[in-house]
């Protein structure tokens, strides 16, 4: 599943940059700075990035927290949940961050293509 949101992301990012390769051409005659314009699209694709995020891990935690309650004879611990659901959320933004990564590469390499 993660791989699914994160490649549809990063195609929909990378075609948006070649698309309106010409907005942030426009910026450049404008004066803005590579650096300046280079941390407002770390910012835009984080915000791209961090609503499916979120949206994801409030209902991981709240099924989690559901199937903790039926199974919770069977498991022993009481909190033995948090554990799993912790070591699922670094593992899920391991992969999210690498497909934010190479998203951002390629998003510099199309912008930086065009001028």
């Amino acid at each position: 599943m993660i791989s699914a949101v994160g490649t549809i992301l990063a195609v929909q990012s990378l075609s948006d940059s070649t698309k309106y390769k010409y907005r942030y051409l426009t910026l450049r005659r404008l004066g803005i700075n590579d650096k300046s314009l280079f941390k407002t699209i770390r910012k835009q694709l984080l915000i791209l990035f961090c609503v499916p995020a979120i949206s994801a891990i409030l209902c991981s935690f709240v099924m989690m927290s559901s199937l903790n309650n039926v199974y919770q004879q069977i498991l022993g611990d009481k909190h033995l949940y948090l554990m799993y659901f912790g070591l699922n959320l670094i593992i899920f933004f391991l992969i999210y961050s690498i497909y934010w990564i190479a998203t951002y590469i390629g998003f510099k390499r199309n912008i930086n293509e065009a001028s």
